[in-house]
């Protein structure tokens, strides 16, 4: 794992940007793939602002969170049928 503070990827800062996606949904409500990924990518771009991280770094964090949720989804659905 690299250090966050030299904007490199971060296991730690992943996982709290996605947090900060799952808080800012409303978990109630099915949202379309095009809409989760413009959240993600939103939430991620304006972190990756303030703290210089490196484009590659965000497509990375933004890969990785969508996929990361939608398997959630999925599991969620298979636990409830």
């Amino acid at each position: 794992m690299e250090c966050a503070a030299s904007g490199r990827y971060s296991v730690k800062q992943k996982e709290e940007l996605e947090q900060t996606v799952v808080q800012s949904l409303d978990l109630l409500t099915a949202i379309e793939d095009q809409e989760l990924q413009h959240r993600i990518s939103e939430i991620v771009w304006k972190k990756a602002r303030s703290e210089q991280i490196p484009v590659e770094t965000v497509l990375r964090y933004e890969k990785e969170i969508f996929y990361a949720l939608r398997r959630q989804d999925i599991l969620t659905e298979l636990l409830l049928d």
